[in-house]
């Protein structure tokens, strides 16, 4: 019996050689069940019921994580704060955000792009690719205003609004059930005694931002 369990050890090092992830995990799992296994069939003829309890707990616990990793690395392969993607997801597509705005600012396109990409690239692990990409992005800035929001006792404005608005088409290839098509605005309130092109560039930061959780939210909230 002894002989049996050193060669199961040595199986389990050999196959689990070279293996990384929730497999190697669920590998090592079942290798520190062995010999908590082998002690408790040598104790069951003869041992006490407190021995057997405890070497057949140690045995079930582990089982039962490995029963859970198992069932993770199926159902899941990339994670993040309130969604997941399936693992027949692997690649991500996003084409050049037209600017066809009344008013064109020259980086915001480019800006949002970009920012979409790394948010996919940093938080999912989806491999990026210049078309067809299982997710696939394509679009154009709408809308690019400045407006009084804040009107004082004198009828001078107290606050202004820079307001951003792009048109999004995201295809999912995996689930055409994810696909849409939808019209996303953001803002940014500065003082009216400030004048825009001294705050532009940090308002369009912030509000490009704002646009890309909103973008990246709505692909992967169904899954």
């Amino acid at each position: 019996m002894r002989g049996l369990f050193v060669s199961l050890h040595r199986g389990i090092d050999v196959c689990s050689n070279g293996i990384h992830g929730f497999v190697r995990q669920g590998i090592c799992m079942l290798a520190g069940c062995l010999p908590k296994v082998q002690r408790w069939l040598e104790c069951k003829g003869h041992g006490t019921v407190w021995e057997r309890r405890f070497y057949l707990y140690g045995v079930l616990a582990p089982l039962c994580g490995l029963c859970g990793i198992l069932f993770t690395a199926c159902s899941i392969k990339y994670s993040f704060t309130g969604a997941s993607i399936s693992p027949t997801t692997h690649t991500v597509s996003i084409g050049h955000f037209q600017n066809v705005a009344p008013i064109v600012n020259p980086t915001l396109a480019s800006l949002v792009g970009e920012k979409l990409k790394e948010r996919f690239i940093t938080q999912t692990g989806l491999e990026l690719v210049e078309q067809g990409g299982d997710f696939d992005f394509t679009g154009e800035i709408t809308g690019y205003s400045v407006a009084p929001v804040t009107i004082q006792s004198n009828e001078q404005a107290a606050q202004n609004r820079l307001t951003i608005a792009i048109h999004v088409v995201f295809k999912n290839a995996q689930d055409e059930h994810g696909n849409y098509d939808q019209t996303f605005s953001q803002y940014e309130d500065f003082p009216s005694s400030q004048i825009l092109a001294l705050v532009e560039a940090q308002l369009v930061e912030t509000i490009a931002d704002k646009l890309v959780e909103d973008i990246f939210n709505a692909a992967v909230a169904n899954w």
